[in-house]
């Protein structure tokens, strides 16, 4: 049996959505635990997680310049140098799982490993996933022998193929694998099927049951479309100029539903609060779980993204809520992936809030959709379903490739035909 610790850093939820996806996956291949002990690690650092706070919510700019700085060669040295608590931590979890091989979701995280790997003298391969869909960094895939990495886990081909050219990790090092949401995804996913969408009559239901719970949603019209503003806790009030234009546009405001998820900025939930109090057929939320977070994407006809963070992409396409109409990006770690959701057909990006506004017009069919509206609204529910049926395929080969980057002939039990993977990935995640 394979002890492998699986690591992340509490630097935005998307390092730790893809550990979790990651650890679902290899359950999945392995549900009695025969051929895998699967370990789980969060680096209890304060230190980069708060520096990543302020600049998400301060000063983005700096998160733009050190991405482009990352390209550099040596860019690694100043981030390890300066952050001592992570190689110590680092090296005490070596010491206490004694893992056969460990995978990392932040790049720093893997290079410390790295470094307290050969401080203890051990030879257990290291293993950094990528979240990210754009230029895989000098950081993200280090060349310097100081910080090289045993092997990659990477999620689109772009990246993949972006590592060949760069040259320095041979292809055979370069896991292709898939995203696997949590189970309330999974689920609703599930009973849609080949369908785009709920049936009406099955979303009437669940915004009855919503209802309930959650007295918000009371003046919601199911017979009329629902638009979710998104972006997680820093980045839903980036939406605002849309928000704002939409609410000063009565002729679209009595035709829709709207919801909005704040997260934890609460700040902006109150602002927002104050600002649509008394406007009818608008729902506000706070933090949600992913229950409740599947529910409302299952509801919705359109998402107004104001980041998109891969996990986040995949929640939405596995639900079919879209086309994606996306207003604002991250700067640097989501640059690429305005380009990625154009060419898969599966949403728009268009940062002008008027323009937003028309292009929400004419997804919702309030006006007439033009040429491009409407190719995207008859492709993108068949191009979302394909894309997270490649990704639930791509996901479980994972188990294949730590066999063999251990040395090890995979395992029967690990090479799982998509079909039975997704059905484990639902059960290990349900429990």
């Amino acid at each position: 049996m394979k002890r492998i610790l699986l690591a992340t850093m509490p630097v935005g939820g998307g390092h730790t959505a893809l550990r979790d996806s990651l650890r679902t996956a290899l359950a999945s291949l392995d549900p009695g635990n025969r051929d895998y002990e699967l370990l789980s690690f969060d680096s209890q650092d304060t230190r980069v997680s708060g520096f990543y706070d302020f600049c998400i919510h301060r000063a983005p700019w700096i998160q733009a310049l050190l991405f482009s700085l990352g390209h550099a060669r040596g860019a690694l040295t100043p981030p390890v140098l300066l952050n001592p608590q992570l190689e110590t931590e680092a090296r005490q979890a070596l010491v206490q799982h004694r893992p056969d091989l460990v995978v990392s979701t932040h790049f720093l995280q893997s290079a410390m490993f790295v470094r307290a790997r050969r401080q203890l003298g051990l030879d257990v391969p290291i293993v950094s996933a990528i979240p990210d869909y754009g230029e895989p960094t000098e950081i993200f895939a280090p060349s310097q022998e100081a910080y090289r990495l045993d092997a990659l886990i990477v999620m689109v081909p772009q990246v993949r193929e972006r590592l060949r050219v760069r040259g320095h990790y041979p292809l055979s090092r370069v896991h292709l694998s898939g995203f696997i949401p949590k189970a309330p995804f999974l689920e609703v996913g599930r009973e849609m099927g080949a369908r785009g969408r709920l049936s009406e009559t099955r979303r009437r239901a669940l915004l009855e049951t919503l209802r309930a719970e959650h007295p918000q949603l009371e003046g919601v019209d199911p017979s009329r479309p629902t638009l979710l503003f998104l972006g997680g806790s820093a980045w839903t009030s980036k939406t605002m100029p849309v928000l704002e234009r939409l609410l000063r546009t009565p002729a679209l405001m009595e035709r829709l539903n709207v919801m909005v998820v704040c997260g934890r900025n609460e700040r902006f939930h109150e602002a927002l609060k104050a600002r649509v109090q008394g406007v009818p057929r608008v729902a506000l939320f706070g933090f949600v779980n992913a229950s409740l977070m599947a529910r409302l994407m299952a509801l919705a006809d359109l998402p107004v993204l104001g980041s998109l963070a891969p996990a986040s992409m995949h929640e939405l396409m596995e639900t079919r809520c879209g086309p994606l109409m996306l207003f604002h990006i991250i700067p640097g770690s989501e640059d690429a992936h305005p380009a990625y959701i154009q060419e898969q057909e599966i949403g728009v990006y268009e940062t002008n809030p008027d323009a937003m506004l028309n292009l929400l017009a004419q997804a919702t069919g309030i006006t007439p959709p033009g040429p491009a509206m409407t190719r995207l609204l008859r492709v993108c529910p068949e191009r979302m379903r394909t894309l997270r049926s490649t990704h639930m395929e791509r996901a479980s080969q994972l188990g294949t490739f730590l066999e063999r980057l251990a040395g090890r002939e995979p395992q029967t039990s690990l090479l799982l035909e998509p079909a039975r993977a997704r059905r484990r990935a639902q059960a290990d995640s349900t429990s």
